[in-house]
């Protein structure tokens, strides 16, 4: 994690919370301990004084350890409601109205919004615990919460500019305070316990640069998060490529499963973007996946994808270092990633056919905010077969135009989704509220495949309706954020098709909703010497900073160019400069 400075906010919150003294208490042991109200000498698995006594010794809370007689894991019940009133009273509390006020704001508000469409304990249960055991995390959690109401505040309600400014010291306040914790001595060490603050703390952190439009300093907190991840065990660490992660329950209540979850989820949205870190640099780091018949939830339907796509992604890395198959000198490399890709197809049908089969048994029994889940995982599984089928030959965007119809099912399943949602913000007024202001969450939302869609698929009725959806639902997920993404769609639309349609007789005021047609896909193809590659875009970091887009075209005499274009964030769309 870096160190990224932050000016300390003086403090301004002095009114002390009424129920407790301003003086915070930590009570460290094991639980036996605590409830006998008796020193613990904090030893592991079991303290010595459980042990001394013959008493079951219940453990450090979501920190492990413990023992009945037999191996003790924790569980979510460790998580209820009647634990958490118990942690309350005997370890973190808060100090004052604010600190009170932004903890139950982060419960009744942050979590929730965070959590996204798919279940994430991460969120739903292990942050907020995990608050109240660890100052590190205690003060980082309401950094986060702060920020989060901040950009609710400030974008959907009318608020004074001195409360917007106290908002923002206690925000700066307790993020130095979170890492001022974090370089103390303790967490030099890699034992267990101190690699999972530091973790949970460094997502912490990573929510709070996305939403302040930190993307470079955010994506730098989570690649050093996912090398952090390297020292949990070894069979943890495969959860992140998706090695040992078959059967969907395994160690389902495990803190660190919950940990590697939502990096792993994070990083390959990144991936995605083309930032985030790759866990294989060769052929034979692949692994062949089996998939089960049927899903027994959309969690593991989501995970089984996932880990199919960060094949597709390495792969597609692979391919690119060589610049073309034909760069393979070794004709036996070659065969292999041939083998993958056609194992990757295979297993793409199989999921396909796994969820259709699954869905009587789940979808009945999905919340309507899941339900926007369960129709975002079509979405990716098409952009995933496209990327499939041409993850071999960089370069080639002629490729793409064999999946015209495949790249319309993603647009009618993406009008689902948007329905789907606007059904969330008629009847969640939580949901409705975040979204006419903070529009931030850590997951997969439908910005990466109507992104993807849009710089390449080359039929402009899929195209234009790919931007005017993200424009619909104006959104941040992750490193993504839908307001650049539409910008640098935009522009590639405009350098590619110029007036090459304009004797084209089509209409371009369709609604945002309306399905498209089989004659939309009839259009002349668009030459292969008008079209780009290789579109990069460089985030800002700072909301009003600069965002810089660079493709690839092709020049005149058939040689290649590369071009750059900058777009000032503090300006409307149309405040953009070309660069070459």
């Amino acid at each position: 994690m870096s160190n990224a400075r932050h000016p300390t906010a003086s403090p301004s919150d002095t009114r002390t919370f009424n129920i407790r003294s301003s003086k915070r208490k930590v009570k460290t042991g094991c639980q036996t301990c605590k409830d006998r109200k008796v020193k613990c000498d904090e030893g592991r698995p079991t303290c010595t004084t459980c042990l001394s006594t013959r008493r079951v010794c219940q453990g450090y809370g979501i920190w492990g350890g413990g023992d009945n007689g037999t191996a003790r894991t924790t569980t979510i019940n460790a998580l209820s409601s009647a634990k958490l009133a118990r942690t309350l009273s005997d370890t973190i509390a808060p100090e004052t109205r604010d600190e009170h006020g932004y903890l139950q704001w982060f419960r009744l508000r942050t979590a929730i919004k965070l959590r996204g469409s798919f279940e994430m304990k991460f969120w739903d249960a292990l942050v907020l615990q995990a608050s109240l055991q660890e100052p590190a995390i205690y003060h980082a959690m309401l950094a986060l919460s702060s920020m989060q109401k901040r950009c609710c505040t400030g974008l959907g309600e009318t608020s004074q500019d001195r409360d917007l400014a106290l908002l923002d010291q206690f925000t700066l306040r307790h993020y130095n305070k979170a890492i001022k914790l974090l370089i103390q001595p303790r967490f030099a060490s890699e034992d267990k316990e101190s690699v999972r603050v530091v973790l949970i703390a460094c997502m912490l952190f990573i929510c709070i640069e996305f939403l302040r439009g930190n993307y470079i300093t955010g994506n730098n907190h989570l690649q050093n998060g996912v090398r952090i991840l390297e020292l949990l065990p070894p069979d943890l660490q495969g959860r992140l490529d998706g090695r040992n992660s078959q059967s969907p329950n395994a160690s389902s209540d495990s803190v660190d499963v919950w940990i590697i979850q939502v990096f792993s989820r994070m990083n390959l949205l990144a991936r995605q973007f083309g930032k985030g870190l790759s866990t294989y640099s060769s052929p034979s780091q692949f692994h062949c996946r089996s998939l089960p018949i049927t899903f027994e939830s959309l969690d593991q339907a989501r995970n089984c994808l996932d880990y199919l796509f960060h094949d597709i992604l390495c792969l597609q890395k692979l391919s690119h270092q060589e610049g073309t198959l034909e760069g393979f000198s070794n004709l036996n490399s070659r065969e292999e990633l041939y083998s993958i890709q056609r194992q990757l197809q295979a297993n793409l049908n199989i999921w396909s056919e796994a969820y259709k089969a699954s869905r009587v048994r789940f979808e009945g029994q999905l919340s309507l905010v899941s339900q926007v889940g369960h129709r975002l995982l079509y979405l990716y599984h098409i952009m995933a077969s496209i990327s499939a089928d041409t993850c071999l030959q960089p370069g080639d965007e002629m490729l793409f135009d064999s999946h015209s119809q495949a790249f319309a099912s993603m647009i009618v399943h993406a009008i689902k989704v948007l329905k789907t949602v606007r059904r969330v913000h008629d009847v969640d007024t939580i949901f409705r509220h975040e979204a006419e202001s903070s529009r931030f969450t850590p997951d997969i939302g439908w910005i990466p495949p109507l992104y993807y869609t849009v710089i390449h698929c080359r039929v402009h009725r899929l195209r234009m309706q790919a931007i005017r959806l993200l424009r619909a639902l104006p959104s941040k997920e992750g490193i993504w954020d839908s307001r650049i993404a539409s910008l640098v769609a935009d522009e590639v639309v405009r350098v590619e098709e110029g007036d090459f349609y304009k004797d084209s007789a089509f209409d371009d005021a369709f609604d945002v909703e309306s399905l498209p047609q089989d004659c939309d896909l009839n259009l002349r193809t668009l030459p292969a010497s008008f079209r780009v590659r290789d579109v990069q875009i460089k985030f800002p970091d700072g909301i009003s900073g600069t965002a810089v887009m660079t493709y690839i075209r092709s020049t005149a005499d058939g040689s290649s160019e590369t071009m750059t274009k900058a777009y000032e964030l503090s300006l409307q769309s149309d405040g953009s400069r070309d660069r070459t």
